[in-house]
């Protein structure tokens, strides 16, 4: 299996503003450090979540044990599917056409592709398809109904302010080592939950 980013994030979760208002700051003089500490914090709970965010670009590539099994995608939520190819036995490239070669089930707790009504032979690698979509939650500037959850975007708040206050001691690469009985709180209901 593989998960890369194949399109940034164009935006934050929470904006340089909220974040100022946050930690109570007046001036600009901190905003590169805000805006590292706003990464940290969302990719903190990102990885807690298995959530994008913010809207983004992301390529899965993976096989399937059998030509009956869904496709589970580890990332949500899912905005759409762009394209599906396979690596066929010769180890040509093959497109997949939606609702004719697999169904997306993209709208629940769960997103996955089904095979309609089974997967094709691939060269047997176990990253023979690949997935291309977009993911993540819409900007927070266009207002839709997609936006991220409010919770989440306080933890974020509440993380940036902690570190900033800190002194961002906590923070090492994107690990934040002691989260806070509010950020816990706020993400609980959002948790990645393991079978």
């Amino acid at each position: 299996m593989s998960l890369n980013v194949t399109r940034a994030p164009s935006d934050t979760i929470v904006t340089l503003s909220e974040a100022r208002t946050q930690c109570r700051i007046t001036s600009t003089a901190h905003d590169g450090l805000l805006l590292r500490l706003i990464d940290a914090a969302s990719s903190y709970i990102e990885t807690l979540t298995g959530l994008a965010l913010t809207d983004r670009g992301i390529e899965y590539s993976t096989n399937t044990e059998s030509s009956l099994d869904p496709i589970e995608i580890p990332v949500k939520p899912i905005i759409s599917v762009d394209s599906v190819t396979y690596t066929d036995p010769n180890g040509t490239p093959q497109s997949m056409t939606a609702d004719v070669d697999y169904y997306a089930d993209i709208g629940g707790s769960a997103s996955r592709l089904c095979p309609a009504p089974v997967w094709p032979t691939t060269n047997g690698s176990p990253v023979a398809i690949t997935v291309a979509m977009t993911a993540g939650y819409q900007s927070i500037a266009d207002g839709s109904t997609g936006a991220c959850p409010e919770a989440l975007r306080h933890a974020v708040l509440v993380m940036v302010k902690d570190l900033f206050d800190n002194g961002a001691s906590g923070v090492s690469g994107t690990q934040y080592n002691e989260v806070s009985y509010t950020v816990e709180a706020l993400v609980s209901p959002y948790r990645r939950r393991y079978a």
